[in-house]
């Protein structure tokens, strides 16, 4: 692997390979240890992003699946509200591998099936091909998801998760907009239909202390989409589940010369599950302030980024409104709390997964 690199990056998801991306543009020299084999898979993710995502990343157009008018929330009261917020269903795997070949082209080396095993100081522990290989980092990123070893290794734990299930089911017919689907009994999270084309990402998310609950629940929500005629068969193409950043954005997203990004920062939109956007977005800032750290020789610039992060991603009033919501799920509150949020964000573009 080298000697001592000027930016180590733990993760080529979209947070991963966009903070790469930057800091390879900026002459960093930047390596990848992505624990997969293959980046971009398996795919674990609803796969909907805003399509305002195009001013960050122009290319996701040649990755889109299907675009989509906006919006359909539906309330636990029944009301639904209408949202005019375009969006895009991309395909996810080759989204992820385009933006890592475009920080390959920048100059960054990735190793796949890489493991990494322990972070301390500028030194990150990987297992590879059955070795333990130790190697240094000017700035270290972690990019890797809501399980995040970096996270523990600066003590910032991943807070609280939500878990979701996701199937690609056939449609009865063609959708122009994405479903979501809030319940009393979906508690601390929402189901979904997301269209792409014939078929749809159709999944539930809880909170994770109600797991148990996870399975009956979305069968419950299969059949009850047959029913209204919106899909036509419980059985899958795809299946797929995962972990879902519900706290908003880390306390401790930087310490000393490590930076997190993307789920491990917790940049995940609390309420509406929104990933990928900001993943993008906070691993760019990442990656740009590494290279500004590491060519000016002044680490004390990273200092910035949990207050930039911020700034780009406004997440700090969602979280406070996910918490009180949490709090009066189920009730008369909650359900007034949660029509007041999508009455006020029903226009915008904060939606994605």
């Amino acid at each position: 692997m080298g000697a001592t690199r000027d930016l180590i990056v733990i993760g080529c998801g979209p947070a991963g390979a966009s903070a790469a991306l930057a800091a390879a543009r900026r002459g960093l020299d930047v390596l990848v240890l992505e624990k997969k084999s293959a980046v971009g898979s398996p795919v674990r993710c609803g796969e909907y992003v805003p399509a305002l995502i195009l001013k960050d990343i122009p290319q996701v157009d040649g990755f889109v699946a299907q675009a989509a008018q906006g919006l359909e929330v539906s309330l636990p009261s029944g009301e639904v509200l209408r949202a005019s917020s375009p969006g895009l269903m991309i395909e996810r795997d080759r989204f992820d591998r385009a933006l890592a070949q475009a920080a390959v082209d920048a100059g960054a080396e990735i190793i796949t099936s890489a493991q990494v095993t322990g972070i301390l100081n500028d030194r990150v522990r990987v297992t590879l091909r059955g070795e333990e290989i130790s190697c240094r980092g000017r700035v270290i990123i972690g990019a890797d998801g809501p399980r995040s070893l970096a996270a523990h290794a600066v003590g910032a734990g991943n807070g609280s998760l939500a878990v979701g299930l996701q199937e690609r089911l056939p449609l009865t017919r063609s959708l122009d907009h994405a479903l979501i689907y809030y319940h009393h009994r979906y508690e601390g999270g929402y189901a979904w239909v997301f269209p792409r084309g014939a078929l749809a990402n159709v999944g539930l998310a809880l909170d994770r202390r109600q797991s148990k609950n996870l399975q009956a629940l979305y069968r419950d929500f299969k059949r009850c989409l047959i029913k209204k005629d919106i899909i036509s068969s419980e059985h899958p193409v795809y299946k797929t589940c995962g972990l879902i950043p519900a706290a908003g954005l880390n306390e401790k997203a930087q310490a000393g010369n490590l930076l997190l990004a993307g789920d491990a920062a917790g940049t995940t939109n609390p309420l509406t599950g929104a990933g990928i956007s900001p993943a993008v977005i906070s691993g760019k800032l990442a990656g740009e302030l590494a290279a500004e750290a590491v060519n000016s020789g002044d680490l004390s610039i990273l200092n910035v980024y949990r207050e930039e992060c911020a700034m780009a991603l406004p997440l700090e009033r969602t979280t406070i409104i996910k918490k009180e919501i949490d709090s009066y799920w189920g009730t008369p509150r909650g359900d007034a709390l949660l029509k007041n949020y999508w009455d006020g964000f029903k226009s915008q573009t904060d939606w994605g997964n």
